[in-house]
């Protein structure tokens, strides 16, 4: 089947709706958005440094493609530092070699294989930051992604926004039929 039966809920549907719900509620301090392609700049990957750098308990991540090696050291410094970082990655679109390397450095690594469809993909892009602080948007960590392709990021500092991607996060990881070690 592609999805779930008729009369089940589509996982995601409400916490968008959710999501939609708080965003016009927000300060400049609760919401940033980033644009690219920023060339050499890389503005996004800064951005989401930013943020990973300044988590103190828990990185939550949920990515399709993962190559930045920039945000890869800003995961292994806060994993040295005592942070909690969990990372689920599309099964097929991961590299192996990238997938050990963030793992040498101290991150919790399991790759997803969507069971819906035949060549379904996990394609969520977020970031959930000490249950505090999303980032979030069409960027995937790929340097590709900030210098040349047209991309977004949105950072949104609300606590009731990152409890529904918390939640989605924890399905997902505890999930042992979908994502795998």
């Amino acid at each position: 089947p592609r999805g779930p039966a008729r009369g089940q809920k589509r996982p995601g549907v409400i916490p968008l709706a959710l999501l939609a719900a708080f965003l016009p509620c927000v300060s400049q301090d609760d919401l940033s958005v980033h644009f690219a392609p920023t060339g050499e700049r890389r503005a996004l990957e800064a951005a989401i440094g930013r943020e990973l750098r300044g988590a103190s308990r828990t990185i939550d991540v949920a990515l399709f493609h993962f190559t930045s090696e920039r945000l890869a050291r800003a995961l292994d410094e806060r994993a040295r530092a005592g942070v909690q970082v969990r990372i689920l990655l599309d099964a097929v679109q991961s590299s192996p070699d990238f997938v050990r390397r963030l793992r040498a450095g101290g991150t919790e690594v399991r790759l997803v294989t969507p069971r819906w469809s035949e060549g379904a993909r996990f394609h969520h892009k977020f970031a959930v930051l000490d249950g505090k602080i999303v980032a979030t948007g069409s960027y995937n960590w790929t340097v590709m992604g900030d210098i040349a392709n047209h991309e977004d990021v949105v950072i949104v500092r609300r606590e009731p926004v990152a409890r529904v991607y918390q939640e989605t996060f924890e399905r997902l990881w505890q999930d042992k039929e979908l994502s795998q070690p």
